[in-house]
């Protein structure tokens, strides 16, 4: 029960406060729908495996859905601060990084990215900090 109101209240679930600062990196393009499985592949054996590689990565999670006989992807990867992130990305860690072949599959692309802080983060989101288990 509250000390403030009287009434009933249910107990707060146990959460993880983010203490350092993670960083969600985001990058959106677009591919021909039917083109869309190839270009994944594709992206696994490049910028996602370079992702998972570097430093300070905590995973990647690729977001599509098909639009207009387009496949639009958001690419979010995430990173235990932003300064992880140079090791990917070089000197400018806003600057979108392209591979040979992203110029043959995509029909439209971010020339830069977006950086989010995560500023809370529960359930499974908390595994990838080691905070939790999911």
């Amino acid at each position: 029960m509250s000390q403030l109101t009287g009434v009933e209240t249910r107990p707060e679930p146990l959460r993880s406060p983010v203490t350092s600062t993670p960083v969600v990196r985001s990058w959106s393009g677009a591919t021909a729908a039917e083109r869309a499985d190839d270009y994944l592949a594709y992206l696994e054996k490049t910028g996602l495996a370079d992702f998972q590689r570097t430093p300070g990565n905590r995973g990647v999670l690729v977001l599509r859905r098909e639009v207009d006989g387009r496949s639009e992807l958001i690419i979010m990867s995430l990173w235990e601060t932003e300064g992880a992130i140079h090791g990917f990305a070089g000197e400018d860690v806003h600057r979108a990084v392209f591979y040979p072949e992203d110029e043959d599959f995509l029909l439209a692309r971010d020339l830069t990215t977006e950086h989010y802080e995560i500023a809370y983060a529960a359930g499974c989101a908390e595994a990838l900090f080691g905070r939790a288990g999911c």
